[in-house]
Formats: C-alpha cells, structure tokens, sequence
C-alpha cells in the first residue's frame, strides 16, 4: 500500500482490526514476559506492541485523508519506527493536555478538585463568546485568560511525558532501548557496549505502562 492509495471502508476497517489486535498481543506477550521475569524481552515486545499503535493511526490516517486532516508520507527502514514511535506519544501529549485543561479550570472556578470534561467545555464556549462580542464587558478577561491559558498550556506540553517520549523517537532513543532489550552490541575494539541484561524489571514496567495507555484507546473514534 502506497502512502496515496486509499482503502474501501470495509477494507480499511478489517486492516486496523488486525494491526488492533497484534497490538494488543504483543503487549499480552509482553506481560507474559514480565511475569516470567524476563524484564528485557518485555520491554521489547512493549515498545514493539506501542509501534503496532502508532501504524493503526498512521494507516487510519493514509486512508482518511479528507477527513482527519493527516496525510503524512509513510516513512521507510528505521525512520518508519520511529515515526509510529512519534505517533503513538502524541496520545500520551493530549492526555496531558486533557488533565492540564481540567486542573486549570478547576482552580479558575474555584472548584476544590479538577473541573469535569463538561465543566471545561462550558468555561471556554464562556470564554470564547465574550471574547468574540465587542460591546461584551468581559472581553478583555477573556482576551487575557485565553493568552494566558495558551502560554501554561505550552509550558505544560513542553514538560510533558509524551513530549519527552516524542523526543526519544525522535532522537532514535527508543528504537535503541528496543535493540537493548533484545540483543547484545559489540563494539569493534571488541567491548561489550549495550547488554539486555542492563534492562531492570523498573524498566520494563515503564514501557508495558506506556504501551498499556495506547492500546487501550485502539478501536475508539
């Protein structure tokens, strides 16, 4: 398939459900594993399980261009994991987007916890309104809450798991981390340079949790 070709609908549909359910095996292995106490494979397959996630968004998205607003080009070799890596962390950034809009409100409306998912769309349709009426004597607040909400809101995205797990994609950290758990690396002066031994169980437990958040939203709209 090419990054231009488009899927019937009902094609389309049995695709993800097959790359959803790999996923999802992939991480059952990768707890199978962590039970066993094999930390190293664990983290393998649950970095592996988390690509699988990020190609259920990226074939989503290829297919349904017009609709979803992403069209962007299927990477190749090791970029092509890193790119599902990508994908997949920005699922851990809108969850963090999501509680940062959540504990925010909550304090501008004096509320002793965070406001509701209800309350939060409320408060800014509020927000927005007075902001776009001219004679609204509000206006101004809105205008200064809104830039205000703006510049928390990117600093909380900046210091933000998924941000960080963005960058190790990036970076090819993660794709790394992924070869440590699975093989030994030599170096040409003969050294032993990476041994998936060095995974802990501390480790392993990270990456099941983080590939635990995005399968469970696989299926959803």
């Amino acid at each position: 398939m090419t990054a231009n070709s488009i899927l019937p609908d009902d094609a389309l549909k049995d695709v993800l459900r097959i790359i959803e359910r790999n996923a999802a095996r992939l991480l059952a292995d990768a707890r199978l594993m962590f039970d066993a106490a094999r930390y190293p494979t664990a983290l393998a397959l649950s970095i592996l399980s988390m690509e699988e996630a990020g190609k259920y968004y990226l074939v989503k998205w290829q297919n349904t261009p017009k609709k979803s607003g992403h069209d962007a080009p299927a990477a190749k070799g090791r970029h092509a994991h890193r790119q599902k890596q990508s994908v997949a962390s920005t699922f851990h950034i809108a969850g963090s987007v999501k509680a940062f809009l959540r504990e925010d409100v909550g304090r501008r409306l004096g509320l002793e916890g965070a406001a509701s998912e209800q309350q939060v769309m409320a408060f800014f349709h509020a927000m927005s309104y007075h902001r776009d009426k001219p004679d609204s004597e509000f206006r101004a607040l809105a205008v200064e809450t809104e830039r205000e909400i703006e510049v928390l809101l990117a600093k909380a995205i900046a210091s933000s798991k998924g941000a960080a797990l963005q960058q190790k994609a990036f970076q090819g950290e993660i794709d790394n981390l992924k070869q440590r758990g699975l093989y030994v690396d030599v170096s040409a002066e003969g050294k032993v340079v990476a041994d998936p031994n060095s995974i802990t169980k501390d480790n392993a437990s990270e990456w099941i949790d983080n590939a635990s958040v995005l399968v469970s939203k696989l299926g959803k709209p």
